[in-house]
């Protein structure tokens, strides 16, 4: 994650905090959703330790780029946060532990690396590229290590392995008593990104718990950037036993590959041209079934029906999107099907070989019309 992301989401909650979290945000144009819990200890000026279980429930798709973070301050003011992230590939992931202002790192285990962030404020960063599995809890552990140092350790509580992502000095050896947790979909920052191109994703942020256990926090509040036109705004994020379940892309399906004829993947070939290939897990294979009727690529384009063409044979690629009804695509009993025309997505010809180029072409029960399409979670 980028510091102007990061830096974006702490600006987010210290305006919620200080509106006394008025609610739902609406996004923008440009804008896509995020989600943030706040969390208190009481009984107590400062922790020694904190640690932050977080299980992501549903996978927004290896190709994406979510952020699930727990943001932190300690007594000297200094700022920091730890999460994990999807980063569009699909080898693995990337863990995070950052404080801004700091100068001093120590490694962890071994794979680790800490180096500089710079951009909208500067520090440390420590991190690891190890993949993490949906339906797993993981426990971010914040620990004082003496003279100002923190510790940043991961445990998987579901197999009990764990890895350590290193140390920053921080320069105060207590954490403040109150802190965040939040869900960012961090392509934001690019002009491009909207409701519409963001993948579904829901994951539970348990209640923390302080100075070794001894100490369990309390939900204070929640606040959502919202959706307009979209099921529930989109976003939200719902108390769940003593943690919170933040749902995001609600009306949208996960990101991931849409297969069709011989296993073989959609893919952006060139330009504004598609053709189904072999799957490789690339980003020009990664599809969005958004809530308006539009099938969006990671690119931003949508699947098209060249110059709004209704007839057998009228070719499909990708544009712009712009909400044309040749941009709409209703998935019904595993075929694409483009209400427009009444016509399904097939291949060129019925064939099924790399590069086969696409068309609509009146539905009937050819193979080559028959689509498996990212999940769309209910809600």
């Amino acid at each position: 994650m980028s510091v102007a992301t990061a830096l974006r989401a702490a600006l987010v909650a210290a305006l919620a905090a200080l509106f006394l979290f008025p609610g739902a945000v609406p996004a923008s144009a440009g804008q896509t959703p995020g989600t943030y819990s706040y969390w208190n200890f009481t009984g107590t000026t400062g922790l020694s330790d904190v640690v932050y279980p977080l299980t992501v429930e549903q996978h927004p798709g290896q190709q994406s780029q979510v952020y699930w973070s727990n943001q932190v301050s300690w007594a000297n003011g200094t700022g920091g946060y730890a999460g994990m992230q999807t980063n569009g590939r699909s080898d693995s992931n990337l863990f995070l532990f950052s404080v801004w202002n700091a100068t001093e790192t120590k490694l962890g285990t071994t794979g680790s690396f800490c180096q500089k962030f710079g951009g909208e404020g500067e520090g440390m960063t420590c991190r690891i590229w190890q993949k993490w599995t949906a339906g797993q809890t993981y426990r971010f552990h914040y620990k004082a290590e003496g003279s100002g140092w923190w510790g940043m350790t991961i445990t998987n509580a579901t197999t009990g392995a764990s890895f350590k992502l290193g140390s920053i000095r921080v320069g105060s050896d207590l954490l403040k008593p109150s802190s965040q947790s939040w869900v960012e979909y961090y392509r934001w920052s690019d002009s491009r990104s909207s409701c519409q191109t963001e993948p579904y994703s829901r994951a539970r942020f348990d209640a923390p718990t302080g100075n070794n256990g001894t100490l369990t926090a309390k939900l204070g509040s929640t606040s959502t950037n919202a959706c307009p036109g979209f099921p529930s705004g989109g976003a939200t994020s719902v108390a769940a036993g003593t943690g919170v379940r933040h749902t995001l892309g609600i009306g949208n399906s996960v990101m991931g590959p849409i297969t069709g004829a011989a296993s073989r993947c959609l893919d952006i070939v060139s330009g504004n041209d598609i053709a189904i290939k072999t799957c490789d897990g690339d980003g020009s294979q990664a599809w969005v079934l958004s809530q308006d009727g539009s099938v969006r690529n990671k690119n931003f384009t949508c699947l098209d029906v060249y110059n709004r063409a209704t007839a057998d044979g009228s070719k499909v690629g990708v544009w712009a999107c712009n909400g044309g009804s040749n941009q709409k695509w209703n998935v019904l009993n595993g075929t694409l099907v483009n209400p427009s025309s009444g016509k399904c997505l097939d291949t060129q010809g019925g064939a099924t070989a790399d590069g086969t180029t696409l068309i609509i072409r009146t539905c009937s029960t050819a193979s080559t019309q028959k689509w498996t399409t990212p999940a769309r979670p209910a809600s």
